[in-house]
């Protein structure tokens, strides 16, 4: 039996564990950067997206306004 439902291969939800032994999860979603940039603006923020290397984005900036 799965300890943590919606986690596994296969699932966009992940668990991760800190050095202190705290356990957290997230969602992973795939997004292009202006996709992420549009998103973002809607909600008031202004932010630079960036893809450095691999499926990782690097993003700048702050609130509107």
């Amino acid at each position: 039996m799965n300890p943590c439902p919606g986690l596994g291969p296969g699932s966009s939800t992940i668990q991760r564990q800190v050095r202190d032994g705290q356990r957290f999860r997230a969602v992973k979603v795939a997004l292009e950067p202006g996709s992420l940039e549009r998103s973002l603006r809607e909600l008031g923020w202004v932010i630079e997206v960036k893809p450095p290397a691999g499926p990782f984005f690097l993003g700048l900036g702050g609130r509107a306004g």
